[in-house]
């Protein structure tokens, strides 16, 4: 398995139960985003990665942010809206990119 067909299978384990990985909102975002990033460098998709999110903020949020400010401490094992949302976002990027991964194959 490749370096990037790992991080595949662990964004999936973090999306199943950020809890796991994180306590707020906005942490599951960096974490997620950062993780973006590397995968995007080890499959050699960093202008493909930049493109997914620029229409995904395009059609989910315009010129918002994901998050505003007090949403970023929402605790992720209340799944609330904040929670929510950040799942939805990196989920939609994700199905931009193609990456389709199942957390068994590792």
């Amino acid at each position: 398995m490749t370096p990037h067909e790992q991080l595949e299978c662990l964004l999936v384990w973090i999306r199943e139960g950020p809890h796991f990985y994180v306590q707020t909102a906005g942490e599951l975002d960096v974490l997620l985003h950062y993780l973006h990033v590397v995968w995007a460098k080890f499959a050699d998709r960093e202008v493909d990665l930049q493109a997914a999110q620029e229409r995904t903020r395009e059609a989910e949020r315009g010129a918002r942010g994901l998050l505003e400010d007090e949403e970023r401490s929402a605790s992720v094992l209340e799944q609330g809206p904040a929670v929510g949302r950040v799942l939805e976002y990196w989920q939609q990027v994700d199905r931009r990119l193609a990456v389709v991964a199942r957390a068994d194959r590792w």
